[in-house]
């Protein structure tokens, strides 16, 4: 399974640390330029503002608060996890993505729920879908059981299944049996 290749002890902080700001741009870019949302038209002037007013309580929806923010906290996390960060060395990520995007990403006030919903509830569920994906996928699989394995394991970790694929991983038989 793949906690047993030798690989995945390796540590990449900076990798998880690009890879957190690139997903933030590039859900930022997705909501401006092909959803055409205000909220996403950031400007220098829109990040000063964020940053001078402080934090407030919002108001949206329960889906938005307490499914899609923990759901992009757990991306967060998986940045750090499936790069070989520990469960502690990867909380970071998940409260510094969250801050990044409610200060930078958006012209709406930073709310600090946004900031903990993500923050908490995206190291829960970052956890569980780091450990759900571990389960599924098998280095020593070929054809198409590794096909569905990676395709499973991108589905519940999509931040592994990113970086297994753009690393090579995804298709490399480690050993058989």
């Amino acid at each position: 399974y793949i906690w047993t290749t030798p690989e995945y002890g390796k540590k990449h902080f900076f990798k998880a640390a690009v890879e957190s700001f690139s997903l933030n741009l590039a859900v930022n870019g997705f909501d401006r330029y092909v959803m055409d949302q205000d909220f996403a038209k950031v400007s220098w002037n829109s990040i000063k503002h964020n940053v001078n007013y402080g934090f407030v309580w919002d108001n949206d929806q329960f889906s938005t608060n307490l499914f899609a923010h923990p759901y992009h906290g757990g991306l967060y996390f998986n940045t750090a996890r499936c790069n070989g960060l520990s469960f502690w060395e990867s909380v970071p990520y998940s409260f510094c993505g969250s801050m990044m995007w409610e200060l930078s990403c958006e012209t709406e006030p930073p709310a600090i729920n946004d900031l903990m919903a993500t923050t908490i509830g995206g190291i829960a569920i970052g956890e569980v879908t780091h450990r759900m994906s571990a389960l599924v996928l098998d280095d020593s699989k070929y054809g198409f059981n590794r096909f569905l394995r990676e395709f499973v394991g991108t589905l519940i970790c999509p931040m592994r299944g990113l970086n297994r694929l753009i690393s090579g991983e995804m298709w490399k038989v480690k050993h058989s049996h």
